[in-house]
């Protein structure tokens, strides 16, 4: 073999080893200037959200190993395909959102499913989570939550800027820890059909830790507690002149 072909192939193995470790460090770490990623289902639901999902697994001595970490933004959204459907019909109320994308190392397609149903006259929430997911050949492997994460009124959206984690169950696994994550999160569920499709309307429900406390209550704690050492003070410097008063008499 001449000296230019090896020189061929090895600038070719440099290069490829350099992709393979940037593709790794863009999926394992969620690039600085990763926004939210919007979706849709026409004509019924819009969403929008930074999400990242990262499984672990425990050993037998309780130690937790990272397995794998995938993100879906504003930088890979355009590689994320979304389906979805609008079933509004009277007894069968529900909008689904289905994501699908192959993350970098994995050998096979990703899914995840967000289910939203109406959970009382003129409320929705999303009611449950479904993950589909590959760890080796012998995939796909299913998670889930069947927990409500919330509830807010039909014609309003749905809004969390704060990061959540929830927790999805492998129950063929006790081993596998599946953890889903979002930030800048809002989504609108069984909208009107007349409603532009890519931008949230009406009034929005904001999660519990978007919440900021009124800040009258630690006023008010302040300044009394600040009148009660005003008035130990005082007190003692009362206390402390009559002492002295009685010293001087005697």
């Amino acid at each position: 073999m001449s000296t230019f072909c090896k020189q061929l192939l090895l600038l070719s193995f440099f290069l490829s080893l350099y992709n393979s470790v940037v593709h790794s460090r863009n999926e394992s770490n969620e690039p600085d200037t990763a926004k939210a990623a919007s979706f849709k289902v026409n004509g019924c639901l819009l969403l929008s959200a930074l999400m990242k999902i990262h499984i672990t697994k425990s050993s037998s001595d309780e130690i937790s190993e990272s397995v794998f970490t995938t993100y879906i933004n504003s930088t890979n959204a355009k590689s994320v395909n979304s389906s979805g459907i609008c079933m509004n019909s009277t007894g069968e109320e529900y909008n689904v959102l289905n994501l699908d994308w192959q993350p970098i190392d994995s050998i096979g397609n990703w899914s995840i499913s967000f289910n939203f149903s109406q959970t009382q006259p003129a409320y929705y929430g999303l009611t449950s989570v479904y993950l589909s997911y590959w760890l080796d050949k012998w995939g796909p492997l299913n998670a889930s939550t069947d927990k409500s994460l919330f509830s807010c009124a039909i014609g309003s959206s749905f809004i969390c800027v704060s990061e959540q984690t929830f927790e999805l169950k492998d129950k063929s696994s006790n081993s596998t820890n599946i953890r889903f994550t979002f930030s800048q999160f809002q989504v609108e569920a069984f909208r009107s059909n007349s409603t532009d499709n890519n931008t949230f309307t009406g009034p929005t429900t904001s999660c519990s830790a978007d919440y900021v406390p009124t800040k009258v209550i630690p006023i008010v704690v302040g300044v009394l507690l600040v009148i009660m050492i005003a008035a130990a003070l005082i007190a003692f410097i009362i206390s402390s002149r009559r002492r002295q008063v009685g010293y001087e008499e005697i």
